[in-house]
This record gives structure tokens, sequence and C-alpha cells, in this order.
């Protein structure tokens, strides 16, 4: 109603807990911008567009979307904008990717609030799987409390996979200005810096060929390949 009756600027922030539908209602929203105009007399629906952005790579990759500060090019700015109080909040509460689960449903969201019950810890502790029994789950998605043990749990798995592969290491080198002295000590330095102050990239990654690798950084939005995304090693090209 606020498009079709009037011209005046408005700004909408759809929050909501995980499942609750954010990306579906966005979606929603945005086809009936794209029908609501295209129906327009004189219209052409060659030259009507709509941007459809999310703060981070991957909720900006579910509505085959881009990121805020990679559409409007905003800079990092750690400090207070004006523009926020301009925003009208709609927060979705109902989760819909486990309705059929309300109990484990309503778990998941009060892990994320901070609020769980000794129900839901009891509810999560009844699906705890010992170490030695992994096995029995095909596929399982291990989740670590620190990134050293994620580290050591995937060295251990890609060891174990008798299969093709090779190690591939980072190739550090300074760019812009600066004396050539400073800047040839500047590669040797940060081989020993940690993962975390290199924005999540690591000095150098083992691969095999059928092993399943994740994501650490935005590659590329429009392709999916963000921050959180999943794939398969399916080839080595041992030419590049």
């Amino acid at each position: 109603n606020l498009i079709k009756n009037g011209d005046k600027q408005f700004f909408h922030f759809i929050n909501g807990g995980a499942g609750v539908g954010k990306s579906t209602l966005i979606k929603a929203v945005y086809q009936s911008i794209l029908r609501f105009y295209n129906s327009l007399p004189g219209s052409n629906p060659e030259t009507n567009r709509a941007a459809l952005c999310a703060p981070t790579g991957k909720a900006a990759a579910l509505i085959d979307g881009m990121t805020l500060h990679s559409f409007l090019s905003l800079p990092v700015n750690q400090l207070d904008n004006p523009l926020w109080s301009m925003f009208e909040l709609f927060e979705l509460t109902e989760i819909m990717r486990q309705k059929d689960d309300k109990s484990f449903a309503i778990a998941l969201s009060n892990i994320a609030k901070g609020t769980m019950t000794l129900e839901d810890i009891n509810l999560l502790k009844s699906r705890i799987v010992s170490t030695e029994n992994l096995e029995m789950i095909e596929d399982p998605i291990m989740i670590f409390r620190s990134n050293a043990e994620v580290d050591a749990y995937n060295t251990k798995v890609l060891a174990s996979l008798n299969i093709e592969g090779a190690t591939a290491n980072a190739y550090d080198f300074c760019v812009g200005d600066g004396l050539a002295s400073i800047k040839e000590k500047v590669p040797s330095n940060v081989k020993n810096l940690k993962t975390a102050e290199t924005y999540g990239l690591p000095l150098k990654i083992d691969l095999k060929v059928g092993a399943k690798y994740m994501m650490t950084v935005n590659s590329d939005t429009e392709d999916g390949l963000v921050n959180g995304a999943c794939g398969k090693l399916v080839m080595i090209d041992y030419g590049k």
C-alpha cells in the first residue's frame, strides 16, 4: 500500500531469528514490487529494477542479492549513523523451518536469545552422541567451541582420506608504496600470524578430492561464494 498510494520514501527493516522466513518474505515483497510497477500503463518491464540487499554475504546469497556495503559502496564505519532512526522495525517471531517440531524450534530460539530453560537443556543433552559413535551418522556437521579444535579435527579427517590430494600454500606479497627493505620483511612476518589475524585466510590448505570445505570469507556474493557456503572439491588444477 505504501508503494501504491504514495511516493514518500520509507525505510523498513525485517528482523527475526533463524528460520522465521525473512528471506521468503523479502523475495515475496520483491516480486510484489516488480509486479505492481510492471502493471502500470506505459511501464517497461525491461527497465524496472529493484535491489535485493542484506547485511552479510550469506544472507545476501539466500535472496540472490548483494551485501549492502557492496551495492551502496559503503565504507567500514563503527560510528553511529543517524539514518538508523528513520527505519521502522518489523520482527518475525514464528519459526517456520522447524514448525513440525515445536519444542526443538523453541529451544533454538532460546539459544539465540540466551534464555534457555532446563527443558531446552535436557532436550539438547538427549541428542548428544559420543565421539566413538559418530560413524553411525552419515556426514555429520561438527560444531566446536574453538578454532584450534576445528583445525585439529579437520586435519585428522583429511589425513584419513586415502584419495588424491595436495597442499596449497599461501603466496604473500606487498602492494603499495614503501621501502623495499620493509616490504621484503612483511611476508615473513605474516607467517607468524594466526588465522583470526589474516581475515580468515589460512597459511595453507590441505586439499583432498571429494572432501567438503566451507568458505570463511566473501568471494563472490552473486555466485553464492560467501562466508559459510559449503561445497565439495571435485578437481585439483595443478597447472595454476
